[in-house]
């Protein structure tokens, strides 16, 4: 367990390391990789690629499973439309961008959950597309290598092929402007048994943006989200989106961009009925999980802590009773990943700052030695160390 609650003291849980709370089930048998027989049509040569995978999935499993693709060699390249199509059964698509050579590549598909680099494409509808204005897109290096996510739930009685495609249309004119993809997710829920919740989430935005578009995200138990930008000089709170919660999280692509200006933020916060017994926390289980996430497309790209939520200051809303340092504490007594997850939930306002930007800071250089390798508490101690003195220093005063 220790291994587990020092992954939890970095912050990184459910989608940040969906290994721990996702995945139930065996390993899925390694066959050839089903791929879709019908829907989308790849792009004409030279007009873009297509990017597929595959696997069968065991009745009553819920899955995440990946493959990495080694993008077109000889020169960079850029985009200006995704599309893509998928199975029944996937929960989500998402694609991301990884430091992986060329050489390091297999076609394999694999047992998945980490976040290997920032988000490329992202949905949880069987079909659509990302199209951009003109002169705005993504750009690719030569040779880059991308990762294909699904999250797969069978819940029928036979084994499924879980398939997807996806489409990268090239640019017709050189880009002037790159695109980025947020992905704000609220890493701290706790849905008391046969009660109701609010989570809330403040994610500062550093530099001038446009947004393009965006996608409210929950599981069964959410009732509703909203989304709104602050700071800066508006006088009083900007609506940015509001949902019903699951069962209305279409994307919501606005007719003219939005405007967010360096130093404002976008604040959201999901409200949850939990009808259950049990205690419900945050993580990719469609069933047994819950999310406050909101995705979506945006430009010029900020860095990656832009787009995860993860630059100082930014982080969940705390509204408990432990210091950061007791906290950690407590993660590291936690005897199951709900118990660890209620230690964070249970941070005062006056310390939230401060545990948010410990976790953000070792999420942000430590993603990828955590939480399993022996580097992982000696990347967090040499890369944090001004968060971490202040964690152990701050109060609920």
């Amino acid at each position: 367990m220790r291994s587990r609650s020092l992954y939890m003291a970095l912050g990184v849980v459910g989608l940040f390391g969906s290994g721990l709370l996702g995945c139930s089930g065996d390993d899925p048998a390694q066959d050839p990789a089903p791929v879709p027989t019908e829907g989308l049509a790849a792009p004409p040569e030279g007009a873009g690629i297509q990017l597929e995978l595959g696997r069968t999935v065991p009745s009553g499993q819920e899955t995440h499973f990946c493959r990495h693709y080694v993008l077109p060699e000889g020169a960079d390249f850029e985009v200006s439309r995704l599309e893509h199509t998928y199975s029944p059964g996937t929960h989500h698509l998402i694609a991301y961008r990884t430091s992986l050579t060329a050489a390091e590549v297999t076609p394999d598909v694999f047992e998945c959950g980490d976040i290997p680099g920032a988000f490329v494409y992202s949905t949880q509808f069987a079909t659509g597309e990302s199209s951009y204005p003109p002169g705005v897109g993504m750009r690719f290096k030569s040779g880059e290598v991308i990762r294909l996510e699904s999250h797969f739930v069978n819940t029928t009685d036979g084994d499924l092929d879980g398939s997807l495609r996806m489409n990268l249309w090239f640019a017709k004119t050189p880009l002037t402007t790159e695109a980025g993809s947020f992905f704000l997710y609220d890493r701290d829920i706790v849905i008391p048994p046969r009660g109701a919740f609010t989570a809330r989430m403040h994610c500062e935005i550093p530099e001038d943006i446009q947004v393009l578009f965006l996608a409210p995200h929950t599981h069964a138990r959410g009732v509703a989200l909203r989304a709104w930008i602050t700071g800066g000089d508006l006088e009083s709170p900007q609506d940015l989106v509001t949902s019903a919660g699951y069962g209305d999280l279409e994307t919501r692509t606005f007719a003219d961009p939005i405007a967010i200006k360096a130093g404002q933020a976008i604040d959201f916060e999901c409200d949850y009925q939990n009808e259950s017994a049990e205690t419900v926390v945050e993580g990719p289980s469609k069933g047994d999980n819950e999310m406050c996430l909101i995705l979506g497309g945006y430009y010029p790209r900020l860095d990656t802590a832009g787009e995860w939520c993860t630059l100082a200051g930014s982080g969940p809303v705390h509204e408990g009773t432990k210091t950061c340092a007791q906290a950690l504490q407590c993660t590291g007594t936690a005897e199951t990943p709900v118990d660890a997850e209620v230690c964070f939930f249970d941070v005062c306002p006056a310390s939230s700052r401060a545990i948010n930007d410990f976790t953000n800071c070792a999420f942000n250089h430590c993603s990828d030695v955590c939480p399993f390798s022996d580097e992982c508490q000696a990347c967090a101690t040499e890369n944090c160390v001004p968060e971490f003195v202040a964690c152990q220093q701050s109060t609920c005063e």
